[in-house]
């Protein structure tokens, strides 16, 4: 009978043991999952930054072959007209200043578009990795249940 006694303390023991672990593992797979979906979030607004910046990228290049179109017009210009050539080598400056600012927005957009693309692989990695751990945890768990089970 005290044999037994201990047996079943000692049963209760590990049944109170495993309950323990299955809730931290339990809760770890929950934290798991929010970061998960946490970093889903962040992948999703990445790639619409990222489609975002591609699309201003492609307004800006557009914007920066009209200022290359205006420059050669003016500049014929001013071959035909050498009354004008003040007034029209104003406008060629002005034109080439924002052709400059434009070009510089345009490595600034590539450099967020290069950001955002690493930050993407980054996420996806993480995504990956954690997916990993948690189909690692959700396995872990299930043996443990097993266990569990085939003890009670």
């Amino acid at each position: 009978n005290h044999q037994q006694h201990d047996k079943v303390h000692s049963l209760e023991k590990q049944l109170l043991e495993l309950q323990e672990k299955l809730k931290c593992e339990t809760e770890s797979i929950q934290r798991y999952k929010k970061q998960i979906a946490e970093l889903t979030v962040q992948k999703l607004e990445s790639e619409q930054l990222t489609n975002d910046l591609q699309s201003l990228l492609s307004n800006v290049q557009n914007q920066r072959d009209n200022f290359e179109k205006e420059i050669v017009s003016i500049q014929r210009q001013v071959q035909q007209d050498k009354g004008t050539i003040q007034q029209i080598t104003e406008q060629n400056h002005e034109l080439e200043t924002r052709l400059l600012n434009s070009t510089n927005e345009l490595e600034r957009v590539r450099n967020d578009i290069d950001k955002c693309t690493i930050d993407s692989r980054i996420s996806n990695e993480k995504i990956s990795t954690l997916e990993k751990e948690c189909a690692s945890l959700e396995l872990e768990l299930k043996a443990v249940q097993k266990r569990y089970k085939q003890e009670i």
